[in-house]
């Protein structure tokens, strides 16, 4: 479901970091990452389904 690709760093200690490129917020490890992109920014992935008109 996830379609923002993490931008990746490594800081000066030789840590992994994953940065949302949409909002800016860092995580250090991936699954906070997409917990982080799938409730933040999940709309816009979503289907849009409008009500059906009976």
């Amino acid at each position: 479901m996830v379609g923002l690709r993490a931008l990746t760093f490594v800081d000066r200690d030789g840590e992994l970091y994953y940065r949302c490129p949409r909002c800016g917020r860092i995580f250090k490890k991936s699954k906070d990452y997409i917990r982080h992109v799938n409730k933040a920014h999940g709309w816009i992935f979503r289907e849009k389904t409008a009500p059906e008109k009976a």
